[in-house]
């Protein structure tokens, strides 16, 4: 996967450092909550009960960060598992972008903003996502900055009248999408899971085909290995040396008996050989081995393996 490159070393040392403060003073315990909130609602799709995932949505029990997480993920692996490439950028400053759809060839061929509100979603807050893709406050909208002009908003429970006639530019594609569109999602995931398949994008019925093959690639985070180094170099170990210890990792280094110091690149050479590739060792340390095994892994262990990579 092509991660995001940062104009300049300074900028990129700001974004890790949110990423360290986030990561290590409570979003690992949310995450887990997520992910394994995310797994329930995966198997009962791979059953197709669409009802009481729904009744489940709308009744989690958490914040509206930890609601709206689970709605992402969950879409997104509706997404992952028939067929796309997706990409989680959701946050704070996601300039309107919570999920990135990619075609076979990485391409972004829509941007997805997920509602999970028991309410319809009223027209000022759909007016606000149209101008964060467009860019109407903000001289890089969404829209230019991933060269897409396809917005899709999916909203559990649907949309005011005002938010549904809202009009938009007709120079970018913007589609409004609520839970019967979700149902169709959970039956194409729950009918053609393991199978090669045509899957709807959007309202115009355009599809893309894709393979069995590249589905399992994508499951396990496999990237072009051409791009990303076999072995840790000098640079990379000093990269490595500069993260910080999360409770797991000093667990895991107290169990093995490797001393503090050299700890971090015995883990990551460990998990490279059990995974194959130095990508996915440095991934799986990151997010965590059992995460990994489980698919589960979020962007916060791609990002990391592409900082020690690159710097």
């Amino acid at each position: 996967m092509n991660f995001v490159k940062y104009k300049d070393y300074q900028q990129k040392c700001e974004e890790l450092l949110l990423y360290y403060i986030f990561y290590n003073f409570g979003y690992s315990s949310l995450n887990n909550n997520v992910s394994h909130q995310v797994k329930t609602l995966l198997k009962l799709a791979a059953r197709n009960k669409s009802k009481k995932i729904y009744t489940i949505l709308n009744n989690l029990n958490g914040s509206t960060t930890f609601k709206g997480d689970v709605f992402e993920y969950f879409l997104a692996e509706l997404y992952e598992k028939i067929g796309w490439n997706t990409k989680i950028i959701g946050g704070k400053d996601d300039q309107g972008v919570d999920i990135l759809l990619f075609d076979s060839r990485r391409k972004v061929k829509a941007i997805i903003q997920a509602k999970n509100t028991k309410r319809p979603l009223p027209k000022k807050e759909m007016v606000n996502e149209y101008d964060n893709f467009i860019g109407i406050y903000n001289s890089l909208g969404a829209a230019k900055k991933y060269a897409c002009d396809t917005l899709i908003i999916f909203s559990l429970n649907g949309y005011t009248k005002g938010a549904w006639n809202y009009n938009h530019p007709a120079t970018h594609k913007i589609y409004r999408y609520e839970w019967a569109y979700i149902e169709k999602l959970i039956k194409n995931y729950a009918k053609h899971k393991f199978t090669v398949k045509k899957i709807p994008v959007k309202k115009s019925n355009k599809f893309v085909n894709i393979s069995i093959v590249f589905v399992f690639l994508a499951s396990l985070f496999i990237y072009n290995s051409s791009e990303f180094p076999t072995t840790l170099t000098s640079e990379m170990i000093a990269r490595l040396n500069r993260t910080a210890f999360s409770s797991l990792v000093k667990q895991d280094c107290k169990r093995l008996n490797y001393p503090l110091e050299s700890c971090r690149q015995k883990l990551v050479s460990k998990y490279t050989r059990i995974h194959g590739s130095l990508q996915k060792g440095l991934i799986a340390y990151f997010c965590g081995p059992t995460n990994f095994k489980n698919g589960i892994c979020d962007s916060y262990g791609e990002k990391m393996a592409d900082y020690i990579a690159d710097g």
